[in-house]
């Protein structure tokens, strides 16, 4: 279910935030395949390490859920940096 849903969903492991899970959304908008799974997210991409490891530490360490609304995220594709801007959920 959770691989077909028509929205982003990636399911992080551990301390380094491993892609245990990404649905076809989430690799789409991170412009990325399944080679994704398994590595550690900020050293897949590590230009979203400054803009979301706080609010995913927040998460894993205190178990405090993060809502965001028209979050900016700058994401490197397409061979340059690109903004967009989300509705994040990160729940433990």
């Amino acid at each position: 279910m959770l691989l077909q849903t028509p929205v982003a969903i990636v399911v992080f492991r551990g301390s380094d935030y491993v892609v245990e899970m990404a649905n076809g959304m989430a690799l789409k908008i991170l412009i990325k395949d399944k080679s994704l799974l398994g590595k550690p997210i900020f050293k897949a991409m590590p230009e979203l390490e400054n803009q979301v490891r706080e609010g995913l530490d927040k998460v894993m360490k205190k178990g405090i859920p993060f809502h965001a609304n028209e979050y900016e995220v700058t994401l490197f594709k397409n061979g340059k940096n690109e903004k967009a801007y989300f509705n994040l959920i990160f729940q433990p």
